[in-house]
């Protein structure tokens, strides 16, 4: 119970403490709420490289504990990077298409 229980009391609470899209920390919950999918699906590409790096380099349980933060962040960056480059030309190029069906 606690072990569920405590991330997920922890991030609703960041949820209800977030500010409105207005502000800075709003636009950048805001920009990755909309990049979420992106993220999701990049990440798995980010951990093959990481479990790829991992295996090859021998790197102790113990410095792994370092390279989580790192490697969270990367795995943002390129859900980012997929989000502006993929996704969302992708949608406006479809909602173009819909509109010259109607």
């Amino acid at each position: 119970m606690i072990f569920w229980g405590l991330p997920a009391t922890l991030l609703a609470i960041t949820c209800v403490s977030l500010k409105p899209p207005g502000t800075l920390s709003g636009r950048i919950g805001l920009l990755l709420g909309n990049a979420s999918y992106a993220i999701y699906l990049a990440h798995f590409f980010v951990m093959i490289v990481y479990l790829k790096l991992l295996k090859d380099t021998h790197v102790g349980d113990r410095s792994q504990i370092f390279i989580i933060p790192v490697i969270v962040a990367i795995s943002i960056m390129a859900g980012l990077v997929a989000h502006f480059g993929i996704e969302r030309p992708l949608r406006v190029l479809l909602e173009r298409a819909r509109a010259k069906t109607e």
